[in-house]
């Protein structure tokens, strides 16, 4: 199984011993092997377009997402960080390049949404941030790392979760906020329209206006616009389910038993 070819596509997200080693391996992993697993269409094209494997050796299987239903939120995360149902987004607190959370930041710096708190989740501190060179303003939060029944609560109330991603070989957590009836906001970027399909706000990864202007909208929603976006979002992200998944990998295990091995 092998996530993504973001170190081909985005290198400088990695360090220099780490984006070769996988570079090094990666293709090795493909030509050993009898089948090569990823998790989206997206990444199978860009597997087989980095030379990984050729595209008819690779299977796309899509992750599950019931798991966060598996734990009760807890909400005194909100408590701690000061923030109220409803008056914030969420995002991750991440630095990597193809994260792109700086036009996250940024467009929570202009005035449309001065009044409204976005909260980072992650390893990445305001320090982090502001050594890229970003000004990180007040109403940004990093919450730092979270449990995964904080993280249930994070997501199930907030306003939205903004994922500004270059590139993703998946795209996880707005899947997740979706499941809790959370709207997602993403760049029409990498797997993201696979896996959000039409019940994202797609937005330009480049114009932090733009961003503000989409928060604005789902920040301003009246109360029956969002429970149906959110109704929407929900019945999508149920359609991503791991019996499903173990189904299609069971389905290529019993094709792989009467293939000849790869020389």
């Amino acid at each position: 199984m092998l996530q993504d070819a973001q170190v081909f596509i985005s290198p400088e997200s990695y360090s220099g011993p780490f984006g070769k080693w996988y570079r090094f391996a990666q293709p090795r992993i493909g030509k050993i092997n009898k089948k090569i697993l990823t998790v989206s269409n997206f990444s199978k094209g860009q597997l087989a377009e980095w030379g990984v494997a050729p595209a008819e050796k690779i299977e796309a299987i899509h992750n599950g997402v019931e798991h966060l239903l598996s734990e009760a939120g807890d909400a005194s995360i909100l408590e701690r960080l000061g923030i109220a149902p409803d008056g914030y987004a969420v995002g991750l607190s991440n630095t990597q390049a193809h994260k792109n959370i700086k036009v996250a930041i940024e467009a929570h710096a202009r005035p449309e949404l001065e009044d409204r708190k976005l909260v980072l989740f992650g390893a990445a501190t305001r320090s982090d941030f502001e050594a890229l060179g970003l000004t990180v303003p007040p109403n940004v939060i990093f919450a730092g790392f979270v449990s995964d029944a904080q993280l249930r609560s994070l997501l199930e109330h907030a306003n939205s979760i903004v994922f500004p991603s270059l590139t993703e070989g998946f795209g996880l957590p707005p899947l997740e906020a979706m499941l809790l009836g959370t709207p997602a906001i993403c760049a029409p970027r990498g797997a993201l329209p696979e896996v959000c399909g039409d019940m994202s706000l797609y937005v330009d990864p480049d114009d932090s206006a733009a961003w503000a202007e989409a928060g604005l909208t789902l920040a301003n929603e009246d109360a029956a616009a969002r429970a149906n976006r959110g109704a929407a979002a929900q019945a999508h992200a149920q359609t991503f389910n791991w019996d499903a998944a173990g189904r299609k990998l069971a389905d290529i295990l019993v094709e792989c038993l009467d293939m000849p091995k790869q020389s």
